[in-house]
């Protein structure tokens, strides 16, 4: 749900860490879970194809234009004194102004907003697509412990740790990056060095995109709110400031300020970045 209520001030940045443990995603030995977990890895997070339902984009390209016409021009929808916020329903644009502290203008940003929904519909099906092949290839289907775990966002990172093998390793671990990059190598401890800075950093952003969510309003998904961000989801495209956060994020429907929601926002995007950087590493 899209929210056309104007924000008059900017309320203090409040960063909340909460820890969620999701179920496994396989059936395992009590032995095998109890040697991970003990050595503290959180498994598990939903994956991208499970946050669209049917006609998704079709439906919330309805709901945008009822909420902003179809005239072909920006509308103011938040001002505040750090930016600006308006909407052309016609082409389903945000576009975002922030000032400095003297009130010149910083910044002028443009989120095709529609545009990106629609690609990260087409992005849920090829993601789809590389899910099943994964789970046909030798990785997946080998007998031993798999551990998957994924930020729950839209970006596409994801880090397995699999033991029980007889391979040269105690550790046989599996990452993808963007453009359906992946790698595969051994370690014999895997909380050291890039593995576990790739690791925690998948981490801090799932955590990131379960406070997020919690400060939605009733109606209101992840998904659509992460279309919004979806610019930014790149390796090779910068983290946006703060008040170009809070500026996107006044179009929508929240249960928390938006400079909270805000902060949770820059952590996830921050934590993908430089998840990017330790998996080029690894």
């Amino acid at each position: 749900m899209i929210s056309k209520k104007i924000e008059n001030k900017s309320i203090a940045l409040a960063l909340v860490g909460v820890t969620v443990i999701t179920p496994m995603l396989n059936t395992v030995s009590a032995m095998d879970n109890n040697t991970l977990q003990n050595e503290g890895l959180l498994l598990g997070s939903d994956s991208l194809s499970i946050l669209y339902k049917e006609n998704f984009y079709e439906n919330m390209k309805k709901e945008f234009k009822s909420k902003f016409g179809n005239s072909d021009e920006f509308n103011l929808i938040a001002k505040t004194k750090d930016y600006m916020t308006e909407v052309n329903g016609y082409t389903g644009q945000l576009r975002v102004t922030t000032y400095d502290i003297n009130g010149n203008i910083e910044n002028i940003t443009i989120i095709d907003y529609l545009n990106n929904l629609k690609e990260l519909e087409l992005k849920n099906i090829e993601e789809k697509k590389y899910e099943n092949s994964f789970r046909e290839n030798s990785f997946r289907s080998e007998s031993y412990v798999v551990k998957t775990i994924k930020t729950g966002g839209i970006d596409p990172f994801s880090l397995s740790v699999k033991t029980g093998g007889s391979y040269k390793s105690k550790y046989k671990m599996h990452a993808t990056s963007y453009y359906n990059r992946s790698k595969t190598w051994y370690k014999n401890y895997w909380k050291d060095g890039y593995t576990k800075g790739l690791y925690d950093e998948i981490i801090r952003a799932r955590n990131a995109v379960n406070n997020m969510a919690s400060a939605l309003s009733p109606g209101v998904t992840k998904l659509e709110v992460l279309a919004a961000f979806s610019r930014y989801i790149s390796p090779l495209t910068a983290v946006p400031s703060l008040n170009i956060i809070a500026g996107i994020l006044a179009v929508f429907t929240l249960a928390q300020p938006v400079m909270t929601v805000a902060g949770y926002t820059l952590t996830y995007l921050t934590a993908v970045n430089i998840a990017q950087y330790n998996f080029n590493k690894i």
